[in-house]
């Protein structure tokens, strides 16, 4: 449950953040974007051998094959 400011944003409601005014205020650009950790994050996960460790419990098929959508190889 998230406690950090319940007066803003009550726990049981969507919020949304956003970096758009810190980059702007003081011209700030993230190091990656949210495509680029996610498969950088997918890449580590599958380099360190977790699929396998894993892949009796999930099922990662649905990920692949969004990933090779996203870099077009289907």
């Amino acid at each position: 449950m998230q406690r950090s400011a319940p007066n803003i944003h009550p726990w049981n409601q969507n919020v949304i953040f956003s970096i758009d005014r810190l980059m702007k205020e003081i011209d700030w650009e993230p190091e990656y974007t949210f495509r680029s950790a996610v498969e950088q994050t997918f890449e580590w996960f599958m380099n360190e051998g977790l699929d396998k460790t894993l892949a009796e419990e999930l099922d990662f098929s649905l990920e692949e094959l969004l990933l090779e959508r996203i870099r077009g190889g289907g």
